[in-house]
């Protein structure tokens, strides 16, 4: 997420076979969208994302990496994705950190992992 132009692999749904790379959140001052790459699973359920009509994605990983700790990935991360002037942009969901996930990375939040 931290590169210039972060790009998130997205896919629309586990049976579909495509993969999109879509940029990752919004870094840009002159979007009108939320300036992060990740919502929280709880607010997309109650709705506060719905002005920008958001659609369910992918995210399929293999690995991913909290404050410098490398974990592996057996499940797609939820997330959502939503247009603004032509372009696309992709937000991982979060929710709150189970207690092995915080202990290793030291966050309190984590990916929300679908099937798991």
């Amino acid at each position: 997420f931290w590169s210039r132009r972060p790009l998130l692999p997205v896919k629309t749904s586990i049976k579909a076979g495509a993969i999109h790379l879509l940029d990752w959140g919004n870094r840009d001052k002159d979007i009108d969208l939320p300036q992060t790459g990740w919502t929280k699973w709880e607010s997309f359920e109650k709705g506060k994302w719905n002005h920008l009509n958001p659609k369910k994605i992918l995210i399929p990983a293999i690995q991913g990496c909290e404050k410098k700790k490398w974990f592996d990935i057996d499940n797609p991360i939820a997330g959502i994705v939503v247009e603004k002037c032509g372009v696309k942009h992709a937000y991982m969901n979060t929710e709150p950190a189970s207690e092995e996930y915080e202990e290793f990375t030291g966050h309190e939040r984590m990916p929300k992992f679908i099937g798991s």
